[in-house]
């Protein structure tokens, strides 16, 4: 019997796309449902590369519900209340965009994140004036 074949998700940070395309994956949906069911904080100390944005993604399209994704995993048996969560989510990965408004006195980090945060939910409208006066 051949067993299908799987990708190796190298560079691969969302969890969707992870699930959805085939990639292969060891299942550690089990370690998130535990941190989510603890009354703990944690600290993601991990070198580069060593998989903080796909955990912080797999949080993602947990407390979004999306429990399609979760079919044949840990996660699907231990989770009996798939709620869905609005999740903001601010990416500080290096583009031009975000590279030039940080380092201008204008558009600095008081600014851009608060206004992308906020745009995006409870179709709130962030005005430059407003932020500017805090």
């Amino acid at each position: 019997m051949e067993l299908p074949t799987r990708i190796f998700p190298i560079g691969i940070q969302s969890f969707e796309q992870l699930r959805t395309r085939n990639y292969l994956y060891a299942d550690k949906t089990d370690l998130v449902y535990q941190m989510d069911n603890t009354n703990q904080v944690y600290f993601l100390s991990r070198p580069r590369r060593f998989g903080k944005s796909l955990l912080l993604s797999t949080l993602k399209v947990y407390f979004e519900g999306k429990k399609h994704l979760f079919e044949g995993l840990a996660m699907e048996r231990l989770e009996t209340e798939w709620t869905a969560y609005p999740v903001p989510h601010i990416s500080f990965a290096r583009n031009r965009r975000w590279t030039r408004r940080f380092k201008s006195a204008e558009g600095g980090i008081r600014e851009t994140p608060c206004r992308e945060l906020l745009s995006g939910y409870c179709g709130f409208r962030a005005s430059t004036h407003h932020l500017h006066n805090r």
